[in-house]
């Protein structure tokens, strides 16, 4: 889960009359539910967030104490006062947060550690972190913004362990990092295949202020295509392999790529009966502003899936998502019986309407890949999300479903596992962004981040 980026502009997701395999209905394999937690109650309020684990803590890292940006509102920068400036450790059994401030890091990792929308992904006790967006040298007369050219990767364990005993000396410790301009990005998604490579997939590289109604007082490069690399690492060292960089894409020019994403579902995947992994990318924004191949400023629509062919991709036309767009947490299972891959994405932004800024929605959208004969299809879950959350939020694997996983690497759980009838809980939904409303406005409906935890539940029919 990942995770998520700047706003969907002015006409944010605008979706156009066509053919779908959208089914609305409550006769469904499954139903999901979500319940707000009595017992995890202590946790900042925080959206666009970096998370890792341990088996007793939650590391959150970054993000934003603001809800999204505005447009010509106040918010649009992305003040650097509304930046995270705390690294959290929360205990979840103990319901217990301790923090501690970034000042404690040397001064690059300050400044990404603060940033938004950075990419990430753990693997073991480490979590791998690059890029983010953020504001440097606040305090002077000229503030600037960048996206960041750093990598770093965290020791959990030993950073939460700083963190709860105030210990400054180790939490620097616990971090190595190098700088390249390969893992500079935002608003995209970072995982490490099981072949060791690690995919830092689509995002974009901004550069200045943001500002919709100021153009020229920034750069936008979309990266148009998933950034493949390996890394050299010690137990105190980390650094990009420049002689393993890839790229997988269509090699299409910026107005006509497929891969002229950000701020979208990108998610593991098993992708055939042997249970191979490689990753799925679902909606994302924006279409090219002088697109041909696409109108311009919509979101996309069609998925992309990661196959490990030559090619490297397959970009499925037959399937148009019609919902949930945005970067919001999914639950993964896959069936083996039936050799299916089921994706929920929980929340987010993107409606079914062709009303202009139809933006945050309710919905629980529901992706069925059925392998064997290599076709998708949606249909929405029976339940709603219980308010216009899940944009910029966050998924963890409850301890106690861990048994219930096909694939513990990347938490995809085993569906044929679970007991029809009973309601199992899955995990945990947190943070994010929350508005009162699908059509969000800066001074009337001005959106927050939340706290709040839910419980997530499947009841398998």
């Amino acid at each position: 889960m990942k995770r998520n980026f700047f706003a969907l502009l002015a006409i944010v997701v605008v979706f156009g009359a066509c053919t779908t395999q959208s089914e609305e209905t409550t006769t469904t394999d499954f139903t999901i539910s979500l319940e707000e937690s009595t017992t995890l109650t202590k946790l900042p309020a925080l959206q666009s967030f970096v998370l890792g684990t341990t088996e007793t803590h939650w590391l959150l890292i970054g993000g934003r104490i603001n809800g999204f940006h505005g447009l010509g509102g106040a918010d649009e920068s992305f003040p650097d006062k509304e930046a995270n400036k705390h690294i959290y450790a929360y205990d979840w059994s103990a319901n217990k947060l301790d923090s501690i401030s970034v000042d404690a890091l040397p001064e690059t990792l300050r400044k990404q550690y603060t940033s938004t929308n950075m990419q990430h992904f753990q693997e073991g006790k480490y979590l791998y972190i690059n890029g983010g967006y953020g504001e440097i040298d606040p305090d002077s007369d000229s503030p600037e913004w960048q996206t960041y050219n750093t990598l770093s990767r965290v020791d959990v364990e030993m950073l939460v362990s700083a963190i709860t005993t105030n210990d400054e000396i180790a939490l620097s410790s616990a971090i190595v990092y190098d700088e390249s301009g390969f893992v500079k990005a935002t608003g995209g998604e970072l995982y490490r295949m099981p072949n060791k490579e690690f995919y830092l997939v689509l995002g974009q590289n901004f550069e200045g202020k943001y500002n919709s109604s100021d153009t020229t007082g920034y750069t936008q490069t979309y990266l148009d295509s998933v950034h493949v690399f390996k890394v050299n690492e010690t137990s105190s060292s980390i650094s990009v392999d420049k002689t393993s960089v890839r790229y997988i894409s269509d090699n299409y020019v910026d107005s006509k790529t497929n891969f002229r994403r950000r701020d979208l579902v990108v998610v593991p995947a098993v992708v055939d009966a042997q249970g191979t992994v490689n990753l799925s990318i679902y909606g994302g924004v924006f279409t090219s502003p002088i697109g041909t191949f696409y109108p311009g400023f919509l979101p996309f629509r069609n998925p992309i899936y990661l196959d490990g062919s030559q090619k490297g991709y397959q970009v499925d036309s037959s399937y148009i998502q019609t919902s949930n767009i945005y970067a919001a947490p999914t639950v993964l299972m896959y069936s083996k019986e039936s050799n299916t891959m089921h994706t929920t994405i929980l929340g987010g932004m993107g409606v079914d309407t062709v009303k202009l800024q139809d933006q945050f929605t309710q919905k629980i959208l529901k992706i069925k890949r059925e392998l064997t004969t290599a076709v998708t299809s949606e249909s929405l879950n029976a339940n709603s999300m219980p308010g216009y959350l899940g944009a910029e939020a966050d998924f963890i694997v409850a301890p106690a479903a861990k048994d219930l996983l096909f694939n513990d690497s990347y938490g995809i759980y085993d569906f044929d596992k679970i007991k029809t009838g009973e309601k199992v809980l899955l995990g945990y939904f947190y943070g994010g962004i929350k508005s009162n409303a699908y059509n969000w406005n800066v001074t009337t409906n001005p959106t927050v981040p939340i706290s709040t935890v839910y419980e997530v539940y499947i009841t398998k029919e």
